[in-house]
């Protein structure tokens, strides 16, 4: 989760304000000896929450990112 996951978590802390308040995590093995699938719901001081999801296990390297909001919702992604 420390490799490209930490991105994602940083995005939704600076996007969002505030530290964590409440997170949950579920890690396990697909196939390798390290935890490679990595799900997190995060709860912020600041009220907004959002989901962590990284999967290292295909061999693609997908990154996207959805704000959604009352009113609000955008999307952005990359390939690498």
């Amino acid at each position: 989760m420390m490799d490209d996951g930490v991105h994602a978590i940083d995005t939704l802390h600076r996007m969002w304000g505030g530290e964590a308040e409440q997170i949950k995590a579920l890690t396990q093995r697909g196939g390798t000896v390290d935890l490679d699938f990595h799900t997190a719901p995060r709860r912020l001081v600041s009220g907004a929450a959002g989901v962590l999801l990284n999967n290292r296990t295909s061999g693609r390297r997908t990154t996207r990112v959805e704000v959604r909001a009352v009113g609000i919702c955008t999307e952005a992604g990359l390939e690498t």
